[in-house]
């Protein structure tokens, strides 16, 4: 079964979020309450991508965030510091070319994908790309990625 699958069938009942388009310049596009399938779902434009806000599992498939555009030194695709698990298949992530390479931690800390030490992360066909600080900034207690592609 491929991760994808696995997904659609763990999160049928969740809360779904399902085609559309999200964007707040400067701050989370999307910051998702409680247990969802977050499906065909784009952001652009925003500090943080989608922000997990609660402890439990979140899914997603067919995700996208693309341009950063925060107002301080940190940003991410996706970000989380609560517990649980993450499960994302067919997910591309692109911060944007226009914000350069990585000068220090206090200036460009912005990550593809951001995973606080509670949580515990499963990944199948992501694409990173123009993170300036790490495409995936992981402190999670397990990590599973197939078919990860990172572009500078």
């Amino acid at each position: 079964m491929t991760l994808r699958a696995y997904i659609e069938t763990e999160f049928a009942n969740a809360n779904p979020i399902e085609d559309r388009t999200f964007t707040k310049p400067g701050f989370d596009a999307l910051r998702v309450p409680a247990r969802s399938l977050i499906r065909n779902v784009k952001t652009h434009d925003a500090k943080y991508g989608c922000k997990k806000g609660f402890n439990g599992d979140l899914g997603f498939v067919n995700f996208s965030f693309v341009n950063l555009a925060p107002r301080d030194a940190w940003g991410a695709g996706y970000v989380t510091t609560k517990t649980g698990n993450t499960f994302m298949a067919d997910a591309f992530i692109d911060l944007g070319a226009a914000y350069g390479g990585f000068t220090n931690y206090r200036t460009t800390n912005r990550d593809g994908i951001t995973i606080g030490s509670s949580e515990n992360f499963y990944g199948e066909d992501i694409t990173l790309g123009h993170f300036q600080d790490g495409g995936i900034d992981s402190k999670s207690k397990n990590m599973q990625l197939n078919r990860l592609l990172c572009e500078w």
